[in-house]
């Protein structure tokens, strides 16, 4: 046990601190100031997303191919609803110029509808949410590389836009190995992923 101090006997004067000095500790006072530890983040696991773990694990490819293919078919599906109207309505037609008129409305309407359809589901629904229908139903999302977030109507249209362009300029092949490029990509990405700097995480629905 420490002596108490003296009593009516003043006590030291304290030095003044310095700028830029470290302050004084002292290995016999127990209620010493000790400086925190720096903050460390836990190491992510094994094909997990930069910073992420558990649900942010990179997206399987069966995830991925699933929820292309739904959305392709929600968007076929509602295409094909003015086509079929056009098309009936065509066989009905009183003369062969009315038929032509309305066989090309329909078939114009089925290209307006799925671009429409795909604009908002790819573009804005997915740039703002992460994910597009078909992606929420298989619970995954898309987000940036860096950030983690979802990317927003603009880097998403930038993706949707290269992954239609590598199509178009390849005359379809280079969709196949766009397709391909997450079972040898470390990162899982395709090649409009690339572009965008996105990736596809798991994101079970809440």
């Amino acid at each position: 046990m420490s002596e108490a101090y003296p009593p009516n006997q003043p006590h030291p004067p304290q030095q003044p601190h310095r700028p830029n000095e470290p302050y004084p500790q002292s290995s016999t006072n127990p209620y010493a100031a000790t400086p925190p530890a720096p903050h460390s983040f836990p190491a992510s696991a094994p094909g997990t997303a930069p910073g992420m773990a558990g649900p942010g694990a990179f997206a399987a490819y069966g995830q991925r191919a699933g929820a292309y293919l739904a959305d392709t078919a929600i968007a076929l599906g509602l295409g094909l609803v003015p086509l079929v109207l056009g098309t009936f309505a065509a066989g009905v037609a009183s003369s062969d110029r009315s038929a032509n008129i309305v066989g090309s409305t329909g078939a114009l309407l089925m290209y307006v509808v799925v671009f429409g359809f795909s604009l908002w589901n790819l573009v804005f629904r997915q740039g703002r949410t992460g994910q597009s229908i078909g992606k929420k139903a298989l619970g995954i999302a898309v987000v940036g590389e860096r950030t983690g977030q979802p990317l927003g109507p603009g880097t998403a249209f930038v993706r949707w836009f290269v992954m239609w362009l590598i199509g178009a300029l390849s005359c379809g092949l280079g969709t196949v190995v766009n397709f391909l490029f997450p079972l040898w990509d470390p990162k899982k990405q395709t090649l409009h992923d690339k572009a965008a700097s996105s990736i596809v995480v798991r994101r079970p629905a809440a």
